[in-house]
């Protein structure tokens, strides 16, 4: 009787293990599909802003182009170019480092599709987000202030499940130190980030001064030439 006990303690072991495994195994991911190499065109619908220590930057359109290159899990370059930027409230024309038109701004990074909430709310359904990772950038407002900007911008995707051609995503950052979303580093199980939550850090630094917080507010798309819908 004490050798089948073991036995069976021992077999409870190996079923717990097993179960754990299982779990961390199916912790869901987002995904795109139709899987393998994708292109994009993108464009802001309406002004993107700027939140920002030397306050409101404001830019009259956008457009952009970028490619899926994996999609375990879904990410690749982008390329935006921003035009009619200004400073608000004084109007100084804002214009990036080595742009021969003033007011254009040119951001260049990778983007990443994950898991997305609003901050310290529930995790209810599935929500997806994209997340901007952007390099460094340098634009000077006028011939006082020059901004150096880098980091990472969160933009929900309004409606990743369906299948459609273009999907819009909205970035929500309500000023230079409030963040409105937060991103789950990890996989999902049973509607729970596996991972850890974490806010997106934009940073700007004026002037050669220390970086301090930035965010962006804008509304925007992305098309491909054929449908895709998130998997998630």
């Amino acid at each position: 009787m004490k050798r089948f006990s073991m036995l069976a303690l021992g077999l409870m072991a190996v079923l717990v293990a097993a179960a754990a495994m299982a779990t961390s195994a199916f912790a869901v991911q987002p995904s795109n599909l139709p899987t393998g190499v994708k292109a994009f065109t993108g464009a802001s619908e309406g002004k993107t802003i700027y939140h920002s220590e030397s306050g409101d930057i404001e830019c009259e359109t956008a457009a952009g182009t970028g490619e899926e290159t994996s999609n375990e899990p879904p990410l690749g370059p982008f390329h935006i170019d921003f035009h009619k930027c200004k400073l608000v409230g004084l109007g100084t024309i804002c214009t990036g480092l080595g742009e021969l038109t003033a007011g254009d701004i040119l951001v260049l990074g990778t983007w990443h599709l994950v898991f997305d909430r609003e901050v310290g709310k529930a995790f209810t359904g599935l929500t997806v987000g994209t997340l901007f990772l952007v390099n460094l950038v340098h634009f000077s407002c006028g011939a006082l202030i020059l901004i150096e900007t880098k980091g990472e911008v969160l933009c929900l995707d309004l409606k990743p499940t369906e299948a459609n051609t273009k999907h819009s995503y909205h970035c929500t950052g309500a000023s230079a130190t409030k963040a409105n979303e937060e991103w789950c580093m990890g996989g999902e199980v049973a509607e729970a980030c596996t991972g850890e939550w974490l806010l997106p850090e934009l940073e700007e630094s004026v002037n050669h001064a220390p970086f301090k917080l930035a965010t962006e507010l804008a509304l925007g798309n992305a098309t491909y030439a054929v449908a895709v819908t998130g998997m998630i």
